[in-house]
């Protein structure tokens, strides 16, 4: 139920402020001094399946810099996990490279290298309440966005998930975001 309450209001957001005209020109999906805010879902092969929060701020010609953080539950058995991961996180911007941006087919297209490092903080429920934290560091990310609006983008990253005590599949995380 609470999927599609949230399926419904994302829509009628898009609907209601989405300044649709995908023939604007000289739109720049990246700039410096934007600031990006993302959230969505996110399935992490691993640790199970939860939510994603994520700032980024452009702070050059071609790189961003922000704060994110992710959410995951999984049920094992009797064992119920959870991760909790907040991060930093450093992006390229391949399509803010001089001769890639005057290109007008990519001009809505968002397209980064990211590395992003954090702190794991695993908490699992058994018998009694434990927990764990760990360093975490995913050096090759990558990710792009589709505006769809002035202001409002479509957004997917894949992420290879490490950290220093265990190496897992990674994630797949995608939402809906909004650029001021």
């Amino acid at each position: 139920m609470l999927r599609r309450v949230l399926l419904a209001v994302t829509f009628a957001v898009c609907v209601i402020y989405a300044d649709i005209d995908l023939s604007a020109q000289n739109f720049a999906t990246y700039r410096k001094g934007n600031h990006n805010l993302s959230f969505g879902f996110v399935h992490d092969w691993e640790k199970g399946n939860g939510a994603n929060l994520s700032w980024d701020f452009g702070f050059g010609d071609m790189f961003s810099f922000g704060l994110g953080a992710d959410y995951t539950q999984k049920t094992f058995m009797d064992w119920q996990y959870r991760f909790l991961t907040p991060n930093t996180r450093f992006a390229f911007h391949l399509f803010s490279i001089p001769p890639l941006r005057q290109m007008q087919s990519l001009s809505r297209l968002d397209l980064y290298f990211m590395t992003k490092a954090g702190i794991e903080i695993t908490i699992w429920d058994y018998d009694e309440i434990g927990g764990k934290t760990d360093f975490m560091l995913s050096p090759a990310m990558l990710g792009w966005r589709f505006y769809f609006g002035d202001n409002m983008y479509l957004w997917t990253e894949f992420d290879f998930n490490g950290s220093f005590s265990e190496f897992d599949v990674g994630s797949l995380s995608m939402g809906l975001g909004f650029r001021f």
